[in-house]
């Protein structure tokens, strides 16, 4: 008695493997808004990093004025830095409409051919 089927003993019976994809890029303009985005997003990161360490000081502070002070300080440049960031990337947005182009297109994948022109 045979508990386990034979799933692949159909004839002509093939498993199809995707080939992966590859990062590639075209241009310099693809590269570097590629690497504008990965600006952004790390900035954007070092932003709410920066506000929850300013607002966990503000909060251990236990009523001093000098800890609560650094903590405004810390809360208010990550604030501005958030501004700049968002004035940034409005602008280069507004740039790409102007110029009727994608700013922050990136790199694009491609799958893996012998010929990775075409």
């Amino acid at each position: 008695m045979n508990l386990v089927k034979n799933v692949l003993a159909a004839k002509n019976t093939e498993i199809a493997v995707q080939e992966p994809s590859v990062p590639y890029v075209n241009s310099i303009g693809s590269l570097l808004g590629g690497l504008l985005t990965i600006a952004i997003i790390f900035g954007a990161l070092a932003v709410f990093i920066y506000l929850i360490w300013g607002g966990f000081d503000w909060l251990t502070s236990g009523g001093d004025s000098g800890k609560i002070e650094k903590a405004q300080k810390k809360i208010t440049a990550a604030l501005i830095g958030f501004a700049i960031i968002a004035a940034s990337y409005g602008l280069m947005k507004l740039i790409g409409a102007f110029f009727n182009i994608d700013i922050f297109s990136g790199v694009q994948f491609q799958p893996i051919t012998t010929n990775p022109t075409k």
